[in-house]
């Protein structure tokens, strides 16, 4: 913080003066569509109505950082050091990069993204003309995501089939929360960020459960007669993820304050939808058919 804090600044202005305009640490600002001529559209067609451009509070701010602290302390532990994984376990910094890819364009906009005490406290104390007073609760959040993390990564290395409707549970969740914060915040790469949430989850929760994060999945599973997945296990795999979607759903409505529905864009029809949702789905179970078998 420090560095980067004395690298801009000038022979007229000082670094930290620069950052503590620019990298202030707290709440951020919803989102303000504008028109073509670069000016705020009207009230009615902002997604958050009347609240664009105004400050979340501090209970969405600090739900996100535990959450998505939580999960990158979950992937780390689930991914690098788990007794589960497989000797050779190169893929552990893809997974916990795209953890912070998924967090930082889901929840950036709502806290800045953080996920780490030590990035809070380098960027709070270095832009400290514009105050330092967010860097302790940021902090205090983030290590609780972390407590929880590893309180839900020892149910993980458990052998019973509990551990694997919770994984299913779990990488559900993250993956519809990701998904519902890149859209209501209007991300600006949010199949990038919701892609990263699904690597990261897989990479967690595939040694325990196989990762299927989606009842189409489980589906394919069962119907490919390859012995993959069990008629036992799909029931409440699809439970699980359904139960996982259904909280994540009210996670990111209660954190943004609003919602979207599902629906064809405009200039579409719904046998546009079909042709997609199914092609796409299609592609999905046929890949992670192949890729179980």
């Amino acid at each position: 913080g420090m560095t980067y804090a004395t690298l801009v600044g000038n022979d007229t202005q000082s670094g930290f003066a620069v950052v503590a305009e620019r990298l202030d640490l707290g709440p951020g600002s919803r989102p303000t569509l504008l028109d073509g001529a670069g000016s705020p559209l009207p009230a009615e067609q902002q997604p958050f109505g009347d609240l664009a451009g105004a400050k979340f509070g501090a209970v969405p701010v600090l739900t996100v950082e535990v959450l998505y602290t939580f999960f990158l302390v979950f992937v780390v532990l689930r991914s690098a050091v788990s007794s589960k994984n497989p000797e050779y376990k190169e893929y552990f910094p893809i997974a916990i990069a795209f953890t912070v890819l998924a967090g930082a364009y889901g929840a950036g906009v709502v806290s800045g993204g953080c996920f780490n005490p030590a990035v809070a406290i380098g960027i709070d104390v270095t832009s400290a003309w514009a105050g330092v007073e967010w860097c302790i609760p940021y902090a205090l959040a983030e290590f609780f995501g972390a407590a929880l993390a590893v309180g839900v990564n020892s149910i993980m290395e458990g052998e019973g089939k509990g551990a694997k409707y919770f994984s299913e549970f779990i990488g559900t969740f993250f993956l519809v929360l990701t998904v519902g914060l890149n859209v209501t915040c209007q991300s600006a790469a949010g199949a990038l960020s919701i892609a990263g949430s699904l690597i990261a989850a897989i990479y967690a929760c595939g040694n325990v459960s196989g990762a299927h994060l989606n009842p189409a999945v489980s589906t394919a599973l069962l119907l490919s007669g390859r012995g993959v997945h069990s008629v036992g296990d799909y029931f409440p795999y699809v439970v699980s993820q359904l139960a996982g979607g259904l909280v994540a759903g009210l996670t990111y409505a209660g954190i943004t304050g609003i919602s979207f529905p599902l629906g064809h864009g405009t200039g579409y029809s719904w046998a546009d939808v079909t042709f997609a949702e199914f092609t796409y789905t299609f592609e999905i179970g046929r890949a992670s058919c192949r890729e179980r078998v």
